[in-house]
């Protein structure tokens, strides 16, 4: 009975390991957001590479233009994670559309995210992606959790 409770006390956290997650900031999560190479997660990124993520998402107003925005989780501390100055206008990066985007288009959106090669090897880290307007509403938000291989 005992070895029963231990393991169902566990169940929470192995569960949040993996896959697609609600973020921390609770803002609704994308049709799909996919790290482009991955089949399952976590997936693996790697040190001194360029991630890429595919957004699919449904515009919940009119959009003028967005950002996109990670933001790392380490020992349960939100840290930003700075992405490349040429991938901060979203807008640029819809692979259908353009901006503005009516309300209720569905849009693809591609993100690019260096690795840097200073960072170390982390299993399981949790990364909120989100997508924030012109007036730095959020648009939706994924968490995805992430290997980093050294």
């Amino acid at each position: 009975m005992l070895w029963y409770l231990v393991i169902l006390a566990f169940v929470p956290f192995l569960t949040q390991t993996q896959g697609e997650l609600m973020c921390a900031s609770g803002e609704e999560p994308f049709l799909q957001l996919t790290v482009v190479g991955c089949d399952e997660f976590p997936c693996h990124v790697y040190v001194g590479e360029r991630a890429a993520m595919e957004i699919i998402f449904r515009a919940p107003r009119d959009i003028q233009s967005f950002s996109p925005r990670a933001l790392a989780f380490i020992l349960n501390i939100p840290i930003p994670y700075e992405l490349p100055y040429e991938t901060r206008d979203g807008c640029s990066h819809l692979l259908d559309g353009e901006c503005p985007i009516p309300q209720g288009t569905v849009a693809r959106h591609i993100l690019y995210m260096d690795v840097s090669p200073h960072y170390p090897g982390a299993q399981n880290l949790l990364v909120d992606i989100s997508l924030h307007d012109e007036n730095d509403v959020a648009i939706g938000c994924t968490r995805v959790t992430l290997h980093v291989i050294r």
